[in-house]
C-alpha cells in the first residue's frame, strides 16, 4: 500500500488486508480535525462474564428462546447487570446539555385518542455545548407507569422515539420527536391485536438507555 503524500498511510488498512473494503474506506478518510464523527449504539455491547442468556446450546436438537421481549437492552435492564456499552451510547468530540423538554399530545384530544400511530410529541431543547460542531442522536424511551403490576410482563422502558441533530459550536435548537404509540401497548393474544395501557408513564429524554437526562409525564388513555 503507497504511503505517498495524499495516500490513507495514517488509516488502519495493511497490505495483508483481503480487500474489497479497504480502498473505499482509505477513500474516505480526511485530515484530522476537518469533521466531527459521531455514531451511537443500535445494540449493547455485553460483557462475556455477564450475558443474561441462560442457554445457548440446543438440547436434543432444540434450542429453546424464552426471552419473550427481553431481548437486547431490555434484557441487561431485567437482570439488573449494566452491559460494557450500552443501547444508544455514542461518542464525539463535542460535549451536549440538554435544557428543557415538554409533551404536547396528538392532536384530536388526550394521549390515546389522537392519530393512530402516534401518542405525541416530545420538544427537546438542545445546546452544543463544546468548541466544535457535532451531531447527537436524541433518544427518548418510555417508561412504564410507577407501581404497574410485574405481571404485565414488560420491559421497564422501550424506545420511543429518536432524532439525529447536527449543531454547529454554541449553538441551541428545539427538537420535536414523535412518540410512539406501541411504546405503550403490549400484544394481547385473546383479540390477536396490540392494546394500550392506561396511566402516567414517563418519558424520559436520553443520549443512551443507560444517560438518561430529562424525564417528563406522559398521561395515557386506555
Amino acid at each position: 500500500m503507497s504511503t505517498a503524500p495524499g495516500s490513507c498511510s495514517h488509516c488502519s488498512c495493511r497490505p495483508s488486508m483481503t480487500a474489497t473494503s479497504s480502498g473505499a474506506a482509505c477513500s474516505g478518510v480526511r485530515p484530522p480535525g476537518s469533521v466531527s464523527p459521531y455514531s451511537a449504539r443500535r445494540e449493547s455491547a455485553a460483557r462475556l462474564a455477564d450475558a443474561p442468556v441462560a442457554e445457548v446450546v440446543p438440547r436434543d436438537g432444540v434450542l429453546r428462546y424464552d426471552e419473550g421481549v427481553f431481548i437486547g437492552y431490555r434484557a441487561w435492564e431485567r437482570a439488573g447487570t449494566a452491559p460494557a456499552y450500552p443501547f444508544g451510547h455514542g461518542l464525539g468530540y463535542t460535549d451536549w446539555a440538554y435544557e428543557d423538554a415538554f409533551f404536547a399530545p396528538a392532536e384530536g384530544g388526550p394521549a390515546g385518542d389522537g392519530g393512530p400511530d402516534v401518542l405525541g410529541t416530545l420538544t427537546v431543547r438542545l445546546r452544543n455545548t463544546g468548541d466544535r460542531p457535532g451531531r447527537e442522536v436524541v433518544q427518548v424511551y418510555l417508561a412504564a407507569p410507577a407501581g404497574e403490576d410485574p405481571a404485565v410482563g414488560r420491559p421497564a422502558r422501550v424506545l420511543a422515539g429518536f432524532l439525529s441533530v447536527e449543531l454547529a459550536a454554541g449553538a441551541v435548537t428545539q427538537t420535536r420527536i414523535a412518540l410512539a404509540r406501541r411504546a405503550a401497548q403490549i400484544w394481547d393474544p385473546s383479540e390477536g391485536d396490540w392494546r394500550t395501557l392506561a396511566g402516567t408513564y414517563t418519558a424520559e429524554v436520553a443520549r443512551s438507555v443507560a444517560d438518561r437526562r430529562l424525564t417528563v409525564p406522559v398521561a395515557v388513555n386506555g
